[in-house]
């Protein structure tokens, strides 16, 4: 059954979570208890530990509820199966006695198949469920996560404002939360906001003279905040000249490209031979719409040269047979100023 060796996989991976889970236990404690730490690293390894342990509480509730699930799943299908046989084998000698023993055999097949039916909706049912029960879990973990690093982070910020202002460097750091997709082809729009998107915490970096603005994961700001720190310090405690260049710089970062939005368009009138002329919209990270694309898109010869085709009104004329088309992108408006310049466009297809 696909369903019951889906759950068997997610008690494999619940056990490998638990059993990375134990080993971090293991070792906060012996930092807890370990004579040579510093009593702020034991504070940590303390509090850390209360969380793995809620978290471990948490996962042993959880494959306690999918063990139960996959037991009562299990019972059911064997009752279901079970009393199909019994069914089965009552509606066949019944058959074999009555005269009518074709229109029986269409009857038992009609009822195997609407049998066969209910029980592939069952099974898709469970799956969206316990699939729905997965990801609602993984969206409260990652915020629970995302809300203690920007509790962190937020006094960071303030601090590395702080010493730019000092500084003279007029760059100006904000916390911004966006959600990425990893570029996997082959899934639909709608496949990448439901199953690949995720909320991750970045720092926008604004240099308040130019306006360029920059973005860095959380990792990146706590790096280059110690080297703020020390340069801070250097400078401003100890009265230190220093020779700043972009390479030692860590408030200079190379300007990169950054991404508007996406647009996406479908190609259902190539179906029918029929050329097409929109305007699309951009979406940018908090799914709000920030321009929009002009889209041609046209049938064409081999070479790229548009030609004049009939419509198209049975799809069969066309299976099987080669369609060339040209998609041609027109311009865009509607796009923010800031990102008006030197402005391109990537496709792919799925």
């Amino acid at each position: 059954m696909a369903l019951t060796e889906q759950k068997e996989k997610e008690f494999a991976s619940r056990a490998k979570q638990m059993e990375a889970l134990y080993r971090q236990r293991d070792e906060l404690a012996r930092i807890q208890e370990s004579t040579t730490e510093t009593e702020e690293a034991k504070r940590d390894a303390a509090a850390n530990r209360m969380k793995v342990d809620k978290l471990l509480k948490q996962l042993e509730e959880e494959r306690d509820e999918l063990k139960r699930a996959l037991e009562e799943q299990k019972s059911e299908f064997e009752r279901l199966r079970t009393q199909m046989d019994k069914e089965r084998a009552e509606i066949e000698r019944k058959a074999k006695e009555d005269v009518n023993y074709v229109r029986k055999q269409a009857e038992l097949e009609k009822w195997a198949r609407e049998f066969s039916e209910a029980i592939n909706e069952y099974r898709l049912f469970k799956e969206k469920a316990v699939k729905f029960a997965i990801t609602k879990w993984k969206r409260q973990l990652q915020r629970r996560r995302l809300e203690e690093n920007l509790i962190t982070l937020i006094p960071k910020i303030l601090e590395a404002n702080a010493m730019s202002e000092k500084l003279n460097r007029n760059i100006v750091f904000q916390p911004k939360i966006i959600t990425s997709a990893p570029e996997v082809s082959g899934l639909s729009p709608l496949q990448e906001l439901q199953d690949l998107h995720k909320v991750i915490l970045v720092v926008q970096s604004t240099n308040a003279v130019t306006n360029n603005t920059t973005l860095w994961s959380y990792e990146k700001f706590m790096t280059r905040l110690f080297l703020i720190r020390d340069m801070y310090h250097s400078i401003v405690e100890f009265g230190q000249t220093l020779n700043i260049t972009n390479d030692n710089d860590p408030f200079w970062d190379p300007v990169t490209d950054q991404l508007i939005g996406k647009a996406y368009v479908y190609l259902a009138p190539l179906c029918h031979n029929v050329c097409a002329d929109l305007w699309v919209p951009i979406i940018d990270f908090h799914a709000k719409k920030c321009g929009e694309l002009k889209i041609d898109i046209y049938p064409c010869s081999p070479y790229g040269e548009p030609i004049d085709v009939d419509v198209v009104y049975n799809l069969e004329k066309l299976r099987g047979k080669r369609l060339d088309f040209a998609i041609r992108i027109v311009g865009a408006r509607g796009i923010p100023t800031k990102y008006s310049s030197n402005t391109f466009v990537k496709y792919k297809f799925w």
